[in-house]
């Protein structure tokens, strides 16, 4: 069963998926609020902390949470100020 990389277009309970790691992209991420892109950024980091260091699967974690943490940068300047 799926325990990391869930995405919201996928259902929770299921198959598992493909081998390897899910590789979010800016693009993707752009309609997710910000507690969503919070709380996928800490499951990454986790993710992230278990791979293998110099592994291909470390390198797409990576390259998640470069993306996830740009899209959560993107929101903040967006909000309107109080």
């Amino acid at each position: 069963m799926r325990t990391s990389y869930v995405r919201d277009d996928r259902p929770l309970v299921g198959p598992d998926p493909p081998a390897g790691p899910f590789l979010y992209s800016c693009g993707e991420l752009r309609y997710h609020t910000l507690a969503e892109l919070e709380a996928l950024f800490r499951t990454l980091q986790i993710e992230f902390g278990r791979a293998a260091p110099g592994s291909c699967e470390r390198a797409i974690v990576l390259a998640s949470l470069e993306s996830v943490r740009r899209a959560m940068a993107a929101r903040l300047t967006r909000q309107p100020k109080p």
